[in-house]
């Protein structure tokens, strides 16, 4: 029980800030990056990327060495469907703790920048849908 607690009080205090795609999203088309922001330093140990089958999708992750708050990994081209990000990551404290999170993808025709995908939506709501 004292290894749950620990891990508890770990992530309370290093905690997934932000994510792209988001968690509980559905993107328009295959993301071209998976980006995760913690609220402080994490070394991430493990992560993996697994479809709607629970087939892992291959993006060539390797472990982090050097601890960061801020990742980005490059994904291959994902088919629409649904996704499941899990993640373990080792905070300053040398404390581990994991967590998961899904997304879907509504077509997976085409790789879209993040953020040329929020110009793009900004333009439309300026300018209206071509």
């Amino acid at each position: 029980m004292s290894a749950v607690f620990f891990a508890g009080v770990t992530q309370a205090h290093t905690e997934l800030y932000d994510s792209k795609p988001a968690a509980g999203s559905e993107v328009n088309v295959s993301p071209e990056a998976l980006f995760l922001s913690f609220s402080g330093d994490v070394r991430v140990i493990k992560l993996k990327l697994t479809d709607g089958n629970g087939k892992q999708v291959d993006f060539g992750f390797k472990p982090v060495v050097d601890a960061a708050s801020e990742l980005t990994w490059p994904l291959p081209e994902l088919k629409a469907g649904s996704y499941q990000v899990e993640w373990t990551v080792m905070g300053e404290d040398g404390h581990t703790f994991q967590n998961s999170y899904a997304f879907s993808v509504a077509s997976g025709h085409g790789h879209h920048n993040m953020h040329d995908m929020d110009k793009m939506k900004s333009a439309h709501a300026n300018h209206g849908a071509h």
